[in-house]
This record gives C-alpha cells, sequence and structure tokens, in this order.
C-alpha cells in the first residue's frame, strides 16, 4: 500500500494557473492542464475565482487598539488565580 497522499489534480493545477495573471493565458492554461475535463477545468476555476474575490481573514491593523497598558505587577513564584479559602479553625 502506498503511504503516499493522493493525486490532486486541482490543486496542482491551481497552484500552477494562479501564478499566471488572470484573463485569457490564465483561462487558456487551465483548459489545457485539464485535458478536456469539464467539471475538472470548472472547479480549478471556481477556485481561482473565489480565491481572488475572497477578502482577507485578518485585517493587516486592528481596529482597536488598546490606549491604556496596565502595569505588570506580578513576578517569578506569583501564584495566579482565586485566593485559597480561609481556615476556619483560626
Amino acid at each position: 500500500m502506498n503511504s503516499t497522499a493522493p493525486n490532486n489534480p486541482e490543486k496542482e493545477i491551481f497552484e500552477q494557473a494562479f501564478e499566471l495573471p488572470a484573463g485569457a493565458e490564465r483561462m487558456a492554461f487551465v483548459q489545457g492542464a485539464c485535458g478536456g475535463d469539464a467539471t475538472l477545468c470548472a472547479r480549478v476555476l471556481a477556485l481561482l475565482q473565489t480565491h481572488e474575490t475572497a477578502e482577507d481573514f485578518l485585517p493587516e491593523e486592528p481596529k482597536d487598539r488598546a490606549t491604556v497598558l496596565l502595569p505588570i505587577t506580578e513576578k517569578p513564584g506569583d501564584k495566579i488565580g482565586p485566593l485559597p479559602a480561609a481556615r476556619e479553625d483560626r
């Protein structure tokens, strides 16, 4: 049994096509690379279109920045969390 991942022509064609400028050159490449497989061609073109129109997942700059920074008072060895319950046998 072969342990390598199966060949993924969609991914390979998409990655190569993405390097080309959008337009007739890219379209011709995709159609040629798909070798007449209309379904594969449509899927690759849909991936390219989605990638071109997708917005970035995260903005380059956060919109809200904290303007007040609180000083850090903890030091090595400090325990952070709730205080232990008071003992009643005192």
